[in-house]
């Protein structure tokens, strides 16, 4: 698998070389992470994706990847029907 070349920050900074930051967003307080991609796509799922959940059952190996573009990112569902939901906070 052709893995993007990630780093995490404590807070996010921005650099030439970066395409896009996700940050991980969890209740209570527990504590997510910031992650940059410098790739084409930045994977999402339980085993071995650029950002990797392994304790929620409801992923799947590989669930979503996305992919910037010009407009923002593309979130493409790739779980086979597992689905993929997006919370949009405004």
């Amino acid at each position: 698998m052709n893995r993007i070349d990630l780093q995490a920050y404590g807070s996010p900074r921005t650099d030439p070389g970066v395409q896009f930051l996700v940050e991980q967003i969890l209740e209570g307080d527990r504590g997510g992470h910031c992650l940059v991609g410098s790739g084409r796509n930045f994977t999402i799922g339980s085993d071995q994706c650029d950002l990797t959940i392994s304790d929620d059952p409801t992923l799947v190996a590989r669930h979503c990847e996305l992919s910037p573009n010009s407009f923002g990112a593309i979130l493409r569902d790739v779980s086979g029907g597992a689905r993929t939901y997006v919370r949009i906070a405004g």
